[in-house]
């Protein structure tokens, strides 16, 4: 079942963060059906962006909104260097926001 988050300012892909199938596995082998019958796994790379980042980004933007800290004409500023700042972009982007990641040099 997917939420709509209540905030009516995300309005493009990032809805569809978290999302996610829970796959089901059964197991096989005789020895562990009686320790592990059956598994299950989260999907997250159905993500829009693949990450499981993209509902650490979401919460992070929704957060913001719910705290007035985040105006509609705002800009997200965000010390990253990996996929939490790809994530963040995805948000922004369906927000309609700035987004400003910052990158160590070295």
């Amino acid at each position: 079942m997917v939420r709509l988050p209540k905030l009516s300012k995300l309005l493009g892909c990032e809805i569809l963060v978290g999302a996610f199938y829970v796959m089901q596995f059964h197991c096989r082998v005789p020895a562990c059906l009686t320790m592990c019958p059956m598994w299950q796994a989260k999907a997250e790379f159905l993500n829009p962006g693949g990450s499981s980042k993209d509902r650490v980004a979401k919460q992070i933007v929704l957060d913001a909104l719910g705290a007035a800290a985040l105006p509609a004409d705002g800009t997200i500023v965000e010390g990253t260097s990996g996929s939490t700042g790809i994530s963040l972009s995805l948000v922004a982007r369906g927000g309609w926001w700035m987004l400003l990641p910052a990158t160590p040099l070295c």
